[in-house]
Formats: C-alpha cells, sequence, structure tokens
C-alpha cells in the first residue's frame, strides 16, 4: 500500500475482563477528519456523564460500528474466539460503509493490541492493512474513539438490564458494570450468578476470592499464635 491519503478505522473493545454481560467492540472511521480534543482513551475519562456526551459528538461525526459477544457466546466459545468473532463483525460492516463513501481510497485498520492472526489474514489484502498498536486507544485518535463508543454502549446495557432486572441491584452492576469488585463477588457467593453472568469468569473469581480470604485468616491465626 503507498503512502496516498488514507481512511483510518479505529478498532477497541470494552468488557473483555467483566464476569457479568457481554463483551464490545466499537469501530470508528473518521471521514470527515473531524477533530474533538477530548476524545481519548475511555479508562481516562472518569465522568460517565461526560463520556456519553462525547460519545454522542463521535456518532454524530463519524462512521461508526459497534458488535456484541454475550455472555453465552463467550461461556461457549471462549474469550478469544468471542472477541474475533466480534471484532469481524464491527470491521465487516464498517469497512463495507466506508468503501461506499470513499471508493478507491485505502482504508488502515488499526487494532489496540497485539497481533491477532486471523484479523491479518483477513484485511491484509488490496486496498487494505491492519496494524496491531498496544495502547492505541491513548495515541490514535480512531481507536480512542472506539473505546468511548463501546464503553457507553456497554455501561447502558448495564443500566438498562437492572432497570428491567430490579433484583440485579443486589450484584453492584449499576456501579461495578459487570466487573469484579468486593460487593459483585460477595453477592455471587451469597445468591449465584443470573443467566448474565459468565459462568467460568465467575468460577475462576470465586475461587481466587475465597483462596485469598483463607490465607489472610490463616497468617491472622499464625500471628495471635
Amino acid at each position: 500500500m503507498s503512502t496516498a491519503p488514507h481512511i483510518v478505522i479505529g478498532i477497541d473493545e470494552v468488557g473483555r475482563g467483566c464476569v457479568f454481560g457481554p463483551l464490545v467492540v466499537g469501530a470508528v472511521a473518521n471521514v470527515k477528519s473531524w477533530s474533538d480534543p477530548q476524545v481519548r482513551d475511555s479508562k481516562t475519562i472518569k465522568s460517565e456523564k461526560r463520556k456519553s456526551e462525547i460519545s454522542k459528538r463521535i456518532s454524530d461525526n463519524t462512521l461508526w460500528s459497534i458488535a456484541v459477544a454475550h455472555n453465552t457466546v463467550i461461556d461457549e466459545s471462549g474469550i478469544s474466539v468471542a472477541l474475533v468473532t466480534a471484532m469481524i463483525k464491527a470491521l465487516d460492516d464498517l469497512k463495507s460503509r466506508v468503501m461506499r463513501y470513499a471508493p478507491g481510497i485505502p482504508i488502515v485498520i488499526i487494532v489496540d493490541g497485539n497481533e491477532i492472526m486471523q484479523l491479518a489474514a483477513r484485511y491484509n489484502s488490496g486496498m487494505c492493512m491492519v496494524k496491531f498498536m498496544p495502547r492505541a486507544d491513548a495515541t490514535v485518535f480512531e481507536v480512542g474513539a472506539a473505546s468511548i463508543i463501546a464503553k457507553v454502549a456497554r455501561d447502558n446495557w448495564c443500566h438498562e438490564i437492572v432497570k428491567l432486572q430490579p433484583t440485579l441491584s443486589v450484584y453492584d452492576i449499576d456501579a461495578s458494570k459487570g466487573y469484579g469488585t468486593e460487593t459483585h463477588t460477595q453477592a455471587l457467593i451469597q445468591h449465584g450468578l443470573t443467566q448474565w453472568h459468565r459462568k467460568d469468569f465467575c468460577k475462576t473469581l470465586i475461587t481466587n476470592y475465597q483462596e485469598k480470604k483463607a490465607q489472610i485468616g490463616r497468617a491472622s491465626c499464625r500471628e495471635r499464635v
């Protein structure tokens, strides 16, 4: 591929380490060369309201795509397969729309993270190239934008599922967003898993939590002896 003008598609995922709910992939193409200094890695934006406002501006000024891997898919296929499947779904959708928007313009896909062979084999051809860049969400505008729209989409899903199923409030989903916080872990031990929990992830979380508590207890007993 030449160094001629090209369109960048940035892609990132949110929720990979959660024990509840889906993994969400966002992809963004900045076809209008739009800029916004507040667009950066979603993890650095603490205010949920601000993230939502920035996400709205991204959706209004770029081409974008969202793909989801639900907890059942993660349980059945594993997190790595679920991630790649969701990435391909988001990229295929967005790539086709970018090609219609700007036919004949080369596309560079930038993935946040290390090389994923399936993506390299699928997209390194013709007018398309894929690059893998650890921490690209902090340095590449389109990847930062992708991380924001994915984060807001997943956070909104967590809020909505709690509204629809108020009993989920005991798991602290509104606050934890499905990560394995202390409150969430204790609720899992007390109440068990729901249909939205990732079974293997929860099993590992609970086992590690109980082992840590046991170690603390043994250490406390030794100190008293």
